[in-house]
Order: C-alpha cells, then sequence, then structure tokens
C-alpha cells in the first residue's frame, strides 16, 4: 500500500497546475503577456479526491486530499514560441479515507518532476501540454495578474500501481507567485 501511495503522491504532483484565488468579484485578467515569465510555485492542493480500485469484480473507493508544502519549484513560460519548462520539487502530503474516517496520512518527499512543453490561454482556459508525460490539461485560471497566477484542473485519470488501475478524480489547485 505505501508503494502504491507514493505512485499516486508521485502521479499528483506530476499532474501539474497552477492555481491562485482571486479575492474580488472581478473576472480575472487573461491577458497571455501576463503569464510569460519565471514563477514560483507557492501552493497546490487537491480538496476533493477520489481514488477508485477495481480488482477482480470488487471495487474500492478511499477520498483523498493532497496538499504541497516545502515548496522549491520554479516554472518558466516563455512567449513566441509559448513553452514552459519547470525545475525542482516540492513534499506532498497525502491523506486517504474511507466513509469519512482517515486511513491513513503520508508524507512523500518532494521528488525533482519535470514538466516541459507548450501552453496556449484563450478566455481563462490555459492549456498546458506537458510532453514529459504526454497529457494536455485545460485549466481554469482563476488569477491572474502581475504578481500571481492561481488555475485549476479537473483530473479524471487512471494511473497504473503495481499492475493495478487506480481511477483518480479531484481539482488541483496550484498558486504561483512571480519571482
Amino acid at each position: 500500500m505505501k508503494k502504491s501511495t507514493y505512485l499516486i503522491t508521485l502521479f499528483l504532483a506530476l499532474t501539474f497546475i497552477s492555481c491562485s484565488k482571486d479575492d474580488g468579484d472581478s473576472e480575472p485578467n487573461t491577458s497571455a503577456s501576463l503569464i510569460a515569465g519565471d514563477w514560483d510555485l507557492t501552493n497546490f492542493e487537491i480538496a476533493d479526491g477520489k481514488s477508485t480500485l477495481s480488482v477482480q469484480g470488487q471495487t474500492s473507493v478511499m477520498d483523498y486530499s493532497s496538499t504541497g508544502k516545502n515548496f522549491a519549484s520554479v516554472i518558466t513560460f516563455s512567449e513566441n514560441p509559448n513553452t514552459l519548462i519547470s525545475s525542482g520539487s516540492f513534499d506532498t502530503v497525502i491523506e486517504m479515507s474511507a466513509d469519512g474516517v482517515t486511513a491513513f496520512t503520508q508524507e512523500v518527499p518532494g521528488e525533482d518532476y519535470l514538466i516541459t512543453g507548450t501552453w496556449k490561454l484563450e478566455g481563462d482556459k490555459l492549456t498546458i501540454t506537458n510532453e514529459a508525460l504526454e497529457q494536455t490539461d485545460i485549466a481554469n485560471v482563476l488569477t491572474l495578474d502581475t504578481t500571481t497566477l492561481i488555475f485549476e484542473i479537473k483530473l479524471n485519470r487512471t494511473l497504473q500501481v503495481s499492475g493495478f488501475p487506480f481511477e483518480l478524480e479531484g481539482t488541483a489547485v496550484y498558486t504561483l507567485k512571480r519571482k
């Protein structure tokens, strides 16, 4: 189970999204020129996660939350062409529960993760194509200004852990602050 939890945590960390909440009632400014530059990852959170494992006709469902800490990550968004690359790591704390009872909490030490790919902003939708993971995510931009980028990505993925398929759902929220 420890290895499965570690692999799920690593997967969640690789599913990069950056997000921050807007304190005002106005719509986020989604000018692509505001994204270009170096950003520090300052927060990562999944509060509404659900993990489903089906093996030999048996299904196990667990709720999970995941929060980041000890952030030492930088994401660089370049313009023309619109590329991005990350470096660094952060630790992740995962709490799994079933029927409202905490089954376990585990802290997974940060691993270097690599996001290298492209980005595109259309309205409040930020499309990130991560070539390292061969996946594309469409994030909802919640806040974008000269100092803060916050966005969320709806997760709906299947992850193979020790040969077993885990279906993961949830909303990953990332907060970035301009360097």
